[in-house]
């Protein structure tokens, strides 16, 4: 835990609620967001950050990220409550290794990252998203197999 996190303890929610927090909350004169995946409130400033595996960025950088990149990417948004997703989550550890040579694959957590949610208009999951060239140029909403992911990323590689 962070310095400047809270644990939900600290700031009186009840253990009860917490599976159904979403959105910011004001502590004091600090706006805090939830993470549910580490049970504790991030302070705005940081809470704009992806949290994820191997990503932390923002909006805005993760839009300059998509202009500049050379290779195709793959953006995976998910929960961990989101059965297909679950399902889905061997499947895109294996497609992200087999195609990492003309592929970026990007997981972004929905609940981790509401923001992130919000800006991109994430209303169900799984969600996919390929940017090429800087552009979207391909989406999907539900379950698909990895191979039918596979065969959408191997269209748009280079």
């Amino acid at each position: 835990m962070l310095s400047c996190e809270l644990p939900l303890s600290m700031i009186g929610f009840p253990v009860l609620y917490k599976s159904l927090l979403s959105g910011a909350f004001l502590v004091g004169t600090t706006l805090y967001c939830y993470d549910i995946k580490r049970d504790v409130m991030i302070p705005n400033s940081i809470s704009n950050k992806i949290i994820d595996n191997d990503y932390g960025m923002t909006v805005e950088e993760f839009q300059k990220k998509i202009a500049v990149s050379k290779k195709t990417i793959l953006v995976y948004f998910h929960a961990e409550w989101c059965g297909p997703c679950a399902k889905l989550k061997p499947g895109i550890a294996e497609l992200e290794n087999e195609t990492k040579e003309f592929c970026e694959v990007i997981k972004i957590d929905t609940d981790a990252n509401p923001k992130i949610a919000e800006f991109f208009e994430i209303n169900s999951l799984p969600m996919f998203v390929i940017y090429k060239d800087g552009k979207k140029s391909w989406e999907n909403v539900g379950l698909l197999t990895k191979e039918q992911i596979k065969a959408k990323v191997e269209l748009y590689k280079k």
